[in-house]
């Protein structure tokens, strides 16, 4: 066979793939080369995925912030997120769109603290069908109720700082809750913290300070029990709300009337526990840790106090 028959195959076999690719049959091989040559041409370079990568970490480098933790055997572990209030600051600056939309919000709410909404969740990327996933992480993102419930349904206005591997903070003490509080701290009482000094914007060519406190903490339940070191309704005491709540079946409610179990029916009957009381029972908790680690208690009678305790905590207060 002779090298032009080849390369005429080749051409041939080219072609058939790209129109098949394009679902029509009669576009031609010098169509699509006519085609190709428009698209290159410009001002707009070729771009690859390597310099895509390059330029991501580049705008990256301008919000990230990176707190150093240790695992439960004591081991250097670094948490990289994007610090939120730098975040916003930069979003504002270069998302045309967004400036407006804050704009208007700051028009409408010139002073005051605004009411900050932070939602998180577990997602596991891949096939839905697939049980073995060790890709599932944790998504955490917040944006504002001022701005308004139709800037709320566009995506923009939600910023996502965190994107954390479930394994990563798995390992360490604490778990998720205490991430979720380096976060808060951060997002509130940082340096340019929305409750502490506020973040200053530019919106429209004038200065605001966007000052906020946290309104609304948003998640599923096993997101909330991830989030409060909360053991659910395996707790003796398995409501945060209610003191007076206990685990079916537990016995508890034969020794004392005011007891009601998760069951009951009649609403009329739970009673609301104060802040008071849980940070009692939080102190508690921590104290109980605290004899433990000074060999003064056993591991039973942790495990039996955080059972028992009204927030049904697994501890976590102790880190």
């Amino acid at each position: 066979m002779s090298s032009s028959t080849s390369n005429r195959s080749k051409r041939a076999l080219e072609n058939e793939t790209l129109t098949r690719l394009l679902g029509d049959g009669k576009v031609s091989y010098q169509a699509l080369q006519r085609l190709l040559k428009k698209v290159n041409e410009g001002e707009t370079p070729g771009t690859s995925w390597r310099q895509i990568c390059a330029a991501a970490g580049e705008r990256f480098k301008q919000v990230e912030h990176t707190e150093v933790l240790q695992d439960a055997e004591g081991h250097e572990i670094k948490w990289t997120f994007c610090d939120p209030c730098r975040l916003l600051q930069y979003m504002i600056e270069v998302c045309p769109k967004l400036q407006q939309i804050y704009c208007n919000a700051a028009k409408a709410h010139p002073a005051g603290e605004w009411s900050a909404i932070v939602m998180f969740d577990e997602f596991a990327p891949g096939m839905q069908l697939k049980a073995n996933n060790h890709r599932k992480s944790m998504t955490l993102c917040f944006s504002f109720l001022e701005l308004g419930r139709r800037a709320l349904v566009t995506p923009c206005v939600w910023m996502i700082p965190v994107v954390v591997r479930t394994n990563l903070y798995s390992a360490s003490k604490g778990g998720w809750s205490r991430f979720l509080k380096i976060f808060l701290e951060r997002m509130f009482l940082g340096p340019n913290g929305l409750q502490a000094t506020g973040v200053p914007l530019i919106l429209g060519g004038d200065s605001f300070l966007l000052k906020a406190s946290l309104a609304h903490l948003l998640s599923d339940g096993d997101g909330l029990r991830s989030a409060l070191s909360w053991r659910g309704a395996s707790s003796l005491r398995p409501c945060w709300c209610h003191w007076n709540v206990t685990k079916k079946d537990s016995g508890l409610k034969e020794h004392n009337p005011a007891l009601v179990e998760t069951s009951c029916a009649d609403f009329l009957k739970f009673q609301l526990q104060t802040d008071h009381m849980v940070s009692e029972n939080v102190a508690l908790v921590k104290a109980a840790y605290e004899r433990l680690a000074q060999g003064n208690i056993a591991k039973s009678m942790v495990d039996s106090i955080c059972q028992s305790t009204c927030c049904g905590t697994t501890g976590s207060a102790a880190w």
